[in-house]
């Protein structure tokens, strides 16, 4: 029997919040790396592949912001402004690193 997959991390979870999205799509990337794997482990693999995809998040955040600032709308260049300040934050605090529950589940 599997164990289940773990949630994503506390510190990413309270950092998306506001963008589930985002966080599908992180928990979607984790259940991806739930099968058996040889070397690398499929902790150092989700790692990385965390941190790339983290930043394509924040690739895909500026180029709406990029877009609301180019369209004029106040409203939208602040919640996109908003969105891409959180990703940013994402790449640089790296919130699933050292994640015991992670570590755990896929340092199997």
């Amino acid at each position: 029997m599997t164990d289940p997959l773990p949630q994503v991390p506390v510190r990413l979870r309270e950092m998306l919040k506001d963008y589930p999205e985002q966080m599908t799509n992180l928990q979607e990337l984790m259940a991806s790396f739930a099968g058996e794997r040889a070397v690398p482990s499929r902790y150092e693999e989700l790692i990385w592949a965390l941190e790339s995809r983290a930043g394509r998040l924040l690739q895909e955040a500026r180029a709406e912001s990029k877009a609301a600032k180019e369209k004029g709308d106040l409203d939208l260049i602040a919640k996109t402004k908003a969105k891409e300040m959180t990703m940013g934050k994402l790449v640089l605090q790296a919130p699933w690193s050292g994640d015991r529950e992670l570590m755990d589940y896929f340092g199997k």
